[in-house]
């Protein structure tokens, strides 16, 4: 179940073990976290709050980039170009490429969106 829900934010089959991994050790060292009533809406909750942590940490990315978004296939590409540098990162559907360009432009990585392809 928790490898499902991960595969929603990333296709990169290690992190997805590392999301579901990182879940599986919060909720044993702090049982607490789960709700009686809603286990899975709050298992979900915990993965969620890790997968947000470990998208969020762009600080090894030094901006500002040119981004731009496009669909290939049935996922969406960001690319990211600083120059001669492009870097493309695939995620499974628009809203997770959505909210990745999201916080890379409330870092200011972003120089300029380059239009989307359709």
């Amino acid at each position: 179940m928790l490898h499902r829900w991960a595969a929603r934010y990333t296709c990169d089959a290690h992190l997805r073990e590392q999301l579901v991994s990182a879940t599986v050790f919060t909720l044993a060292e702090d049982p607490y976290l789960i709700d009686r009533d809603h286990v899975r809406r709050s298992v979900l909750k915990v993965l969620v709050r890790i997968t947000r942590e470990a998208m969020s940490k762009t600080d090894w990315r030094k901006g500002p980039f040119d981004v731009e978004l496009y669909p290939e296939g049935e996922r969406y590409i960001v690319r990211l170009r600083k120059g001669y540098i492009i870097e493309k990162m695939r995620f499974i559907n628009r809203r997770c490429a959505s909210d990745y360009v999201k916080a890379l432009k409330k870092r200011s990585l972003v120089r300029k969106e380059l239009r989307l392809h359709c």
